[in-house]
């Protein structure tokens, strides 16, 4: 079998929302949600999107449902839906397997499968005879629709998110891999497009991509997307990302994901974006409001979490900010996003040594050589001489780095502001700027300018980025 003809199979098992899940069994939608919470339904989720949030593969809920004809079926309280088939009925059937032994699903309900199998064969015939499967009907009772199966873009969309939502290098190489695909196969598939952009955004923080290049990419990926469909949330929350980190157009990008927001309000990602934005430009307030509201929509995502977690910091609850990450780092330890943060976070509390160690370990998980040399520095220079020696190691090492061409100007400015040396801390953020390195977004947020926060010179470097000083 060919890669197309297994593409389609799996597409032609794949049930997208609520509706089609329900159609699957011929029962209303509150019987499957039941299924799902009390009898271990197997419900995939798609986080942070308002339509289509969950789906399923057909293969996965016949094998439950063998498994379960085996018990009796727990009617609803009250009436039965209108038009409910029993669950026995709607059983569909595998292919023969030629030589193969039946799974242990089948052994279990051989015996009644059998007793319906006629039945089986007579609604095969009656979708057979009603134009490629839109009617199925059940003897005595009224028609129930069969969903329309996705395609195999919208499959390899599916899986795409599914790689995207884990954040490593690996899982967003696969992820831009799956969406480039549907996006051949369904040019004019816009979720496709706007996945794509979403995985170049990230693949510049958690990959090796560039920025300059992963920010081109995505807002070429997003623009397609909107142009196809200027009402899909995630294309425009995609493109203000790539405008407000890539191309530093504050106000617009800023705008573009309230419209977003407003278009989709119930996607945790979009407000989680919404959120990071607002911190930048230093509305704590605000954003934190943004972050507690995606919490609630999707509890579950640690990315949601971390970034609540910086909230929390600069909106001045250090201690609960601190809580919060260090339990990611436990339950979520391939995730690179708490130890970045907590980078800051321990930094502005002045523990050194936990500073120096989440610092290392978050270059670790990016596979970076440059921070580890320079934490190395700092872990010597504070056993040699305290705050100071560190910071005096610490510069000095990144100095050679950047004289490599293997760091930023912004990471010597920070370290020149946390030595007190205002003028050269100044002048090397002049230069990030210059070289549109894209941290200098994050100037009202870093403790290590906290010395220098209040000074003219950093207050006209927060008006040249477009960021709103607000300390």
């Amino acid at each position: 079998m060919g890669a197309t003809e297994s593409g389609q199979n799996e597409a032609n098992r794949l049930l997208k929302g609520w509706k089609e899940i329900a159609g699957f069994f011929g029962r209303d939608e509150r019987t499957v949600r039941r299924w799902a919470a009390d009898m271990g339904l197997p419900i995939h989720r798609v986080p942070g999107r308002q339509r289509a949030a969950v789906y399923a593969y057909a293969t996965e809920l016949d094998a439950w449902l063998r498994v379960r004809q085996g018990e009796p079926d727990k009617p609803e309280t009250g009436a039965p839906a209108e038009n409910a088939v029993p669950i026995e009925d709607s059983a569909q059937t595998e292919p023969a397997r030629s030589g193969a032994e039946p799974s242990p699903a089948e052994a279990v309900v051989g015996r009644s499968r059998s007793r319906h199998l006629a039945r089986a064969a007579v609604v095969a015939v009656a979708i057979a005879m009603t134009g490629g499967g839109l009617w199925a009907w059940k003897s005595g009772a009224p028609p129930v629709r069969v969903a329309k199966q996705p395609t195999v873009a919208e499959a390899r969309y599916l899986e795409g998110v599914y790689h995207w939502e884990k954040r490593t290098p690996q899982s967003l190489q696969r992820a831009a891999h799956l969406f480039q695909e549907a996006t051949t196969l369904a040019p004019n598939y816009a979720p496709a497009y706007a996945g794509l952009a979403n995985t170049y955004n990230l693949l510049r923080e958690y990959g090796t991509m560039p920025p300059r290049e992963a920010y081109a990419a995505a807002a070429e990926a997003a623009r397609r997307a909107v142009e196809i469909d200027p009402r899909n949330a995630d294309a425009q929350s995609a493109l203000a990302f790539a405008e407000f980190y890539g191309q530093r157009r504050l106000n617009d990008g800023l705008a573009r994901f309230r419209l977003a927001r407003d278009l989709e309000p119930a996607s945790a990602k979009i407000r989680q974006w919404l959120a990071n934005a607002l911190l930048h430009m230093g509305q704590f307030d605000e954003a934190l409001a943004e972050i507690n509201e995606a919490q609630r929509l999707d509890p579950t995502s640690a990315s949601v979490r971390a970034s609540k977690g910086l909230a929390l910091y600069c909106a001045g609850q250090m201690q609960a900010a601190v809580a919060l990450l260090t339990d990611l780092t436990k339950s979520e330890p391939t995730l690179r996003s708490p130890h970045a943060y907590l980078t800051f976070i321990q930094l502005g509390r002045g523990d050194y040594p936990a500073f120096l160690s989440e610092m290392r370990i978050a270059a670790e998980l990016r596979g970076e050589s440059t921070p580890i040399s320079v934490a190395e520095a700092g872990t010597r220079g504070l056993a040699a001489g305290g705050f100071r020696e560190m910071i005096r190691m610490m510069l000095e090492e990144e100095k050679h780095q950047l004289a490599a061409g293997r760091s930023l100007n912004y990471n010597v400015a920070r370290l020149e502001a946390m030595a007190g040396e205002e003028a050269n801390a100044i002048r090397y953020l002049r230069e990030a700027i210059n070289a549109n390195e894209e941290h200098v977004m994050m100037v009202l947020v870093d403790p290590a300018f906290r010395q220098i926060g209040n000074s003219a010179g950093f207050q006209a470097v927060a008006a040249d980025i477009g960021l709103i000083a607000s300390r």
